[in-house]
């Protein structure tokens, strides 16, 4: 019996370190931020993932390294290295939203109008697509789901910070694409079912006459946190063993 009650103990901790994981960063809602502030200026930027403030991956056809311009604090510079090829970094957190609200943010600067994009995925996979803004190199804003295109929704300009807002509601299976402070898209079905939002892909590529080069900064990812093994710790475990 002894050794069944530690064997119990024993799973119970393995599942609290998994979800304390798969939780990073835990704390108000934020599943992830990056602003790049502290790392090293002019060098490639780590892929520790949501904990450090990270992304998780770095595209063979684009570079991602922080500077210290053009915005006022350090930003990351992704530039296409590979023309006629599309490549993104990758960022992720622990927490595969699939109910509840998601808000994700982030500034952007674009050196030239070329082709670049911010898509929504879920986590571990590109498969679920969430969400497509493509940047493109006549200067619109198109947009693309997994139920089908949206269109041309707006434009954009280069040489200047630009907001995006992405809000989904996962209850509803919809999203709220704000560019601005303008509301492009408002109340759209995603056409996803079965996963939750949980990867951000920013890059570029395709255009095989411009190497485009766009900056982003201050990366914020708001959504609800896990709670199966919130609530269990190992003094619950015990006590509810001796029960």
């Amino acid at each position: 019996m002894l050794r069944f009650a530690l064997a119990i103990i024993a799973l119970a901790i393995i599942a609290l370190g998994a979800f304390a994981a798969n939780a990073e960063p835990v704390g108000n809602g934020v599943l992830l931020e990056a602003t790049f502030d502290d790392k090293t200026i002019d060098a490639p930027i780590g892929t520790g993932g949501a904990g450090a403030g990270e992304p998780i991956a770095v595209g063979s056809g684009v570079t991602a390294i922080v500077r210290d311009a053009p915005f006022a604090t350090p930003s990351l510079e992704i530039a296409d290295v590979q023309s006629n090829f599309a490549d993104a970094v990758r960022f992720e957190w622990g927490s595969e939203a699939t109910t509840g609200a998601v808000s994700i943010s982030a500034k952007l600067w674009f050196e030239e109008i070329d082709y670049f994009f911010v898509r929504v995925r879920e986590r571990g996979s590109a498969a679920s697509n969430f969400l497509n803004v493509e940047f493109r190199s006549a200067g619109e804003i198109f947009v693309s789901d997994a139920g089908g295109s949206v269109g041309n929704v707006g434009s954009y300009e280069a040489g200047r910070a630009v907001t995006i807002v992405i809000d989904f509601d996962l209850d509803a299976g919809t999203y709220t694409l704000g560019v601005d402070g303008a509301f492009l898209v408002v109340g759209e079905p995603h056409g996803v079912s079965g996963r939750g939002v949980g990867g951000l892909y920013v890059g570029t590529g395709f255009d095989p006459d411009l190497v485009g080069t766009l900056h982003l900064d201050d990366v914020l990812v708001v959504g609800p946190l896990p709670s199966p093994v919130e609530a269990t710790t190992f003094t619950a475990i015990k006590s509810a063993y001796r029960n």
